[in-house]
């Protein structure tokens, strides 16, 4: 499978609209994606480590086991995005929307969510280790199970037990 560049997405886009783009195992790593809009695509299991989408429009994307390990989603608009089993490990979500986001079984060691919008998000079973989520909205967020330690950073008066987190050593 050849790698796609970022001029042969957006013009897929611009034929037929993000909601039918499909770039299921793709590889794209350290691509700038950085503003593009890929609300509502289908990214399950696409290759996505290092990659720039700073202010991408990721509306209601599905990307379940998809690699985003070191990705820099700084502003980006995830709401109702799909995480299943991703791996977020040491991105960048820093100020992103993802209002109503599902993280299940998702690894976000080492990940920085400061200032993020994760209203009504759910974190089953999440691995958040290490995860800085200071002055994060987590109202109405559902933390049941999700595994944390020591050195994962809380908004302020948030005690992680009293919403069903689950404290871990490792």
């Amino acid at each position: 499978m050849k790698k796609l560049t970022r001029q042969e997405i957006e013009a897929s886009i611009a034929a037929v609209g993000s909601k039918q783009i499909v770039l299921v195992g793709q590889d794209l790593r350290g691509l700038d994606l950085s503003g593009i809009n890929l609300e509502g695509a289908n990214l399950n299991s696409a290759q996505l480590q290092g990659a720039h989408l700073d202010q991408a429009r990721l509306k209601g994307a599905r990307l379940q086991q998809a690699d985003l390990a070191g990705a820099d989603l700084t502003y980006a608009d995830l709401a109702k995005a799909d995480f299943y089993r991703a791996d977020l490990h040491s991105a960048t979500l820093q100020h992103a929307n993802l209002q109503e986001a599902y993280f299940g079984n998702t690894d976000l060691r080492g990940a920085d969510l400061r200032e993020c919008n994760l209203s009504k998000a759910r974190f089953h079973f999440a691995n958040m280790r290490d995860a800085d989520l200071r002055d994060a909205n987590l109202k109405g967020a559902d933390l049941t199970n999700a595994r944390y330690n020591n050195a994962t950073r809380w908004p302020d008066g948030l005690d992680p037990t009293m919403v069903g987190a689950l404290w871990r050593r490792r």
